[in-house]
């Protein structure tokens, strides 16, 4: 009879065969982990096949591992041994010297190597696994099919990788009380926009995926980019992935963040901007040291496996790792499992990042379009979503952006919050400054907001000039010709509306409102 290579006696000795079933048996937690890997070719003695078989049929059937603490592996041996006393006399007599060395152990006669034989035997596992993709790789390359094929490769090498890792995050609800009540126990990262960081108790905690919910040109892009901003400078390190815009497009976004110049007019202000990046960069590296990456995917065939991998890959080439990752956005991943159903595939997608989040142990922020009836809506709900709506149900933070196109001729949005695990939700926020061009995001009620800054506004405002015009109704209150230019050209001001704006396409009523302000400032300039 030839030997059999890929048995566990050929690796480990024929005794340790019946280590391992003894293990099997005995440790329940072990052998639900191992059993799908374990083979019954991998057993060289007939006995052990039997009795290997016996375990597996005992666990198909049951969903649970026949034991022999509670003697369920002599009701396993009673009914699945085959119809002859032969067979259950050679089950039962390997059973016998696995009672033995447990009892022996219980009674320290001989020293415990349980562990071990666990640790051994996941190794072998690890052997055969990687020899099996050694052989299909050679498969695929004789047959000129490897190139396909090279990301699924990349998959199967992490997860042989993580065979036999542990990974019991099981606790009891009683250890370490203290520990769970502290108030940082999420160790969140702050946004930087200041009410949701008030409604999500400090930002995105450990471990925790937050969705963007907006339709598109609504800023997606923007408040992504805005909390990974804000999360270097605070210290992180930060790893922002993109798929429609190129790295230099959310650099800008950066620069315009730092130098507190718009994005129309950087290409004009050059040195400036350079300045202020430059002065960033030197007070980051003295103070944090931090990274802020800039990583932009295909398209086209990017899977989360895919993005996982680069990741795990770029922070063992350098060294430190990511604390949180922005990702632009969901509806640009495709499914790994691609079963052609596209809500599975949707919902297979939002899956794994919940995964990937809780796998690094980071905060994970993502944004998902809206369907058509998100355009021009003044809030944004669930139902606004795009494809599979049950993606809503994965994210422990979930919130939209709305923007009527008067919003954003006057750099406006409407936030809500629509889900939050950790936080009360149903919070909205109306008329937030959200401007684009500067990425300026602030709640401020519902003041009409234009391009300029708020305190720019609030001087050319038409309330700020009513109290202008009042004080010239004062016969004690004289103007000279200096101040009836600078009334003028205030008023001039606030009906263009700073920078731009075209007064065409305000309503009506807003354009009678400004005008009759003109008419009787001039009115009462021209009386005096």
């Amino acid at each position: 009879m030839s030997e059999n290579k890929d048995s566990i006696a050929t690796y480990l000795g024929t005794d340790f065969q019946l280590k391992l079933l003894w293990q099997l048996v005995t440790e329940s937690s072990f052998c639900e982990k191992i059993l799908p890997y374990l083979e019954v070719g991998y057993f060289d003695d007939h006995n052990y096949k039997r009795f290997f078989i016996v375990i597996k049929e005992y666990y198909d059937k049951y969903k649970k591992v026949p034991n022999l603490q509670n003697k369920s592996i002599n009701h396993a041996i009673k009914e699945f041994q085959l119809d002859n006393e032969i067979d259950y006399e050679q089950l039962t007599g390997v059973l016998k010297p696995i009672i033995y060395w447990q009892e022996a152990c219980i009674n320290g006669v001989l020293m415990f190597d349980g562990d071990t034989v666990q640790k051994q035997t996941w190794h072998f596992i690890k052997q055969q696994e990687y020899k099996k993709l050694a052989n299909e790789i050679i498969e695929k390359l004789v047959r000129n099919k490897l190139d396909k094929n090279v990301y699924e490769i990349e998959e199967r090498i992490r997860k042989i990788s993580d065979i036999g890792v542990e990974d019991d995050d099981a606790i009891e609800v009683f250890t370490d009380i203290e520990s769970s009540l502290r108030k940082e126990f999420r160790e969140p990262i702050p946004t930087g926009i200041v009410i949701l960081d008030e409604a999500t108790g400090g930002g995105l905690g450990r471990g925790e995926i937050g969705v963007i919910l907006a339709p598109t040109g609504a800023g997606k892009t923007t408040i992504l980019t805005k909390f990974a901003n804000h999360a270097f400078d605070s210290g992180k390190n930060v790893l922002q992935i993109i798929f429609e815009d190129t790295p230099d497009q959310i650099r800008r976004k950066h620069y315009a963040i730092w130098s507190k110049i718009p994005l129309s007019e950087i290409d004009d202000r050059t040195e400036e901007v350079a300045k202020a990046v430059n002065k960033k960069h030197e007070e980051i590296q003295k103070e944090y040291n931090n990274k802020l990456i800039i990583k932009r995917f295909s398209q086209e065939n990017t899977t989360l496996p895919m993005i996982k991998d680069y990741i795990i890959r770029f922070q063992k080439k350098y060294g430190y790792k990511f604390d949180i990752i922005i990702l632009d956005y969901i509806d640009c991943v495709d499914s790994h499992k691609r079963g052609g159903d596209t809500n599975a595939d949707e919902l297979a997608v939002i899956k794994a990042f919940e995964s990937m989040a809780a796998e690094f142990n980071v905060p994970c922020w993502t944004a998902i379009q809206t369907n058509r009836s998100g355009i021009e809506s003044e809030l944004v709900y669930i139902n606004h979503m795009s494809g599979n709506i049950k993606r809503a149900q994965k994210s422990h933070f979930l919130m939209s952006i709305a923007r009527t196109q008067e919003q954003k001729f006057h750099n406006l949005a409407n936030l809500q919050i629509l889900k939050a695990r950790f936080a009360k939700d149903g919070y909205i926020f109306k008329d937030c400054i959200f401007n684009n061009n500067t990425l300026e995001i602030e709640g401020t009620g519902n003041m009409l907001k234009t391009k300029s800054s708020a305190d720019e506004f609030k001087k050319n405002e038409p309330e700020y000039l009513n109290e202008k015009m009042k004080k010239l109704d004062s016969k004690n209150n004289k103007v000279d010709n200096e101040d009836k230019d600078d009334v003028l050209k205030n008023v001039t001001k606030a009906l263009e509306l700073q920078d731009e704006i075209n007064l065409d396409s305000l309503d009506d009523k807003f354009q009678e409102k400004l005008q009759k302000l003109r008419d009787e400032s001039i009115k009462k300039l021209n009386s005096d």
